[in-house]
């Protein structure tokens, strides 16, 4: 598969479907659709902080975002599944949390093997605070 799918996917699944709780939200303009529009903004916001928001954090900010338009339009088919579907995929991506600063794994086949310096800077960068 493509490398930037297997880090991403649920991170670009997880914006999609805010950005149809956001469509759908702007077709109703009563509460529901206003909660609907927030919660879109909301989990949309939470993607771009994950790597300064704890998992919990995420996991709450997702919740908050996705259950009250989904619950307050329960009787229709496509609001409720795409909560659940992003409750599903917002708790995968918010899994794949990368530590600010770095990027890359500190050794992949990209930056080929191990040498003596390469061990003494892995060693040193895994001692910086």
């Amino acid at each position: 598969m493509i490398p930037f799918l297997d880090r991403n996917g649920t991170i670009i699944l997880t914006a999609t479907l805010a950005l149809f709780y956001i469509l759908l939200g702007a077709s109703s303009l009563d509460l529901p659709g206003v909660l609907g529009i927030l919660g879109g903004i909301g989990i949309l916001a939470m993607l771009a902080l994950r790597q300064w928001l704890g998992r919990g954090t995420q996991l709450a900010i997702l919740a908050v975002a996705t259950l009250p338009f989904a619950v307050l339009v329960w009787w229709s088919v496509a609001v409720p599944a795409i909560g659940v579907l992003l409750l599903l995929f917002g708790s995968a991506a918010t899994r794949g949390r990368v530590p600010a600063g770095r990027s890359v794994p500190l050794h992949s086949p990209s930056t080929g093997p191990l040498t003596p310096e390469s061990k003494e800077a892995t060693a040193m960068i895994a001692a910086a605070p």
